[in-house]
């Protein structure tokens, strides 16, 4: 693409990027928030897309019990 794309698809796909890695860094950021310190924001950089999905998952779960639960811990 790069060598044969117009400046504009070349453009688009730069810009497309960008918003997927913000999108990326975004997502890594809540996963270090709610992980409560127990995740350094480097290594969740470091993990791959199913290890933070798979967190990100693991945490869910744990709001939808904790919803349930008359004295919730968050």
């Amino acid at each position: 693409m790069l060598k044969h794309g117009s400046p504009q698809d070349i453009r688009s796909m730069f810009n497309r990027m960008r918003t997927e890695v913000r999108g990326l860094l975004k997502e890594i950021v809540a996963l270090v928030y709610y992980m409560r310190g127990s995740v350094q924001y480097e290594d969740m950089i470091m993990r791959t897309p199913v290890e933070r999905e798979l967190i990100g998952e693991f945490i869910n779960e744990r709001f939808e019990q904790e919803k349930k639960n008359p004295h919730p811990v968050y």
